[in-house]
């Protein structure tokens, strides 16, 4: 994949039988979200494909923003599940991105909840909402989003980062 591509979030899950699913945005620009507008879809790493939004509905849990989205090509809750998983992404000259300035995170120690090993910090991707980590462990490359969901602890002494299950997503960027 080019670097042509910013990541705007990602499909979370199905919702409902008629075809629509969770997007997890990484931005708090609604407008970036628009109707209006060509999305691409697909893994990161890879090229995605031009898809459309036909509707976006915005939900409130807490502090926890999401969507409700109903693309086009997809009809019903098979179709839905299909993509869980991808990334919804918009060319890079169409979206502000600041720049990270915090500690980069590159060549900690990524350790499971029960002390085991899982890999090393080898790569970032940068997004105003939530970084992306690149993960390199046994199973190969993967990326895992540093949110309290996935990331339970940092140990910067240490040089560590502790990480919840993070399986599903393994095999969601393989």
């Amino acid at each position: 994949m080019s670097n042509d591509w910013t990541s705007i979030g990602f499909i979370s899950r199905a919702h409902g039988l008629k075809g629509e699913v969770v997007l997890e945005p990484e931005f708090d620009d609604d407008e970036l979200y628009s109707i209006d507008r060509i999305f691409y879809l697909g893994k990161i790493g890879r090229d995605p494909v031009p898809v459309r939004i036909g509707e976006i509905k915005l939900v409130q849990k807490g502090d926890q923003l999401s969507f409700f989205v109903k693309f086009e090509h997809i009809m019903d809750r098979s179709d839905a599940e299909k993509i869980k998983g991808l990334t919804l992404f918009l060319p890079s000259d169409e979206v502000e991105v600041d720049e990270y300035t915090e500690d980069d995170y590159v060549g900690y120690q990524v350790i499971r909840e029960d002390g085991s090993p899982e890999g090393e910090v080898v790569g970032i991707l940068d997004n105003p909402a939530h970084i992306l980590l690149e993960i390199l462990g046994d199973e190969g490359s993967y990326f895992i989003p540093l949110v309290d969901e996935y990331v339970s602890g940092i140990d910067e002494k240490n040089r560590q980062l502790i990480v919840t299950d993070v399986s599903e997503l393994k095999s969601l960027n393989g």
